[in-house]
Parts: C-alpha cells; structure tokens; sequence
C-alpha cells in the first residue's frame, strides 16, 4: 500500500464522528460512505458487475495461492495443513475467521489444484513473492489467472 494510502487511512481512522472507515469530507462535515455507494461506483469506474467483495476475493485469492505454493510434501494430510496455515494467514490479513475466509473469500479452484499438486511456484520462486511491488504482483496475478484457468479446463 502506497505512502498516500496510508495517511488517507490514518486520517479517516483518527475523525471522531462516524462508525464507517470509508468516508469523505465536504463542506467541514464528515459523510460516510454506503456499501451500496462504494459499489455503485466500482461497477460504473470499472465497467463491469463488479462489487467490493469481487476485489475481497480477487485479494484473498492472491494472497492464498502464493502461500500454497512451495509445498513439496504430496501426503493428503500434510497439504491439509498446509492449506489450514494459508488460509489463517489470509484471514488474519482480511480480519475474518479461518472459516469466513476459506467458505466466502479463497476461490476454491486454488485449494483444489493444491490438492492435485498444481501450484504456481515455479512462477513465483520458493521465497515468495513481494506482493507490494508492482512488477512481481502482476506476475503473480498472471500465475494466479492460468492457475485458475487450468482449473477451469481441467487437470
């Protein structure tokens, strides 16, 4: 998250009206923004159906394949861990419970090709990604979009 991202966030998380993050100033008063409000304008900036969950998903998606990704141990049991490990962390990035985020965030399609041994690691690396610099989160999200395609089409 970038320099100017941060301090918007501190600003809106120091104003002391309010029980909403997402809110802008006009006119010296504070007006908090709707779900519905953020929504509408995502789908008319974006073009698309698209909602903030959309981006939630895409996010924890993101977050999960790469963590799923350096695994070389093939027993059911050992990847079932590994996939509990993941999705705690994409949880705890998300402020949800473990079963929130695995049930309604994580596609399942990267679960499901972890399982059949399909991962992007050889796009990735084994040290993981720097999902904060934008040349190596395109990569991955690249890595993350055939992951799924294959899915999709099969094994």
């Amino acid at each position: 998250m970038g320099i100017d991202a941060l301090a918007v966030l501190g600003v809106l998380k120091r104003r002391r009206t309010g029980t909403q993050l997402l809110a802008h100033r006009a006119a010296d008063r504070w007006h908090e923004l709707t779900a519905e409000e953020v929504n509408v304008y995502l789908k008319r900036k974006s073009g698309g159906p698209f909602t903030a969950k959309d981006f939630r998903t895409w996010n924890a998606t993101m977050l999960a394949a790469p963590a799923l990704a350096g695994s070389d141990d093939a027993s059911h049991a050992a990847r079932e861990r590994e996939v509990k490990r993941a999705i705690k962390t994409v949880a705890a990035y998300l402020g949800n419970t473990p079963a929130v985020c695995r049930a309604s965030y994580v596609d399942p399609r990267v679960i499901d090709r972890f399982h059949a041994g399909v991962m992007i690691a050889p796009a990735i690396g084994r040290s993981g990604p720097d999902l904060a610099r934008a040349r190596v989160r395109a990569r991955v999200e690249g890595a993350v979009l055939e992951l799924l395609d294959g899915a999709a089409n099969g094994p």
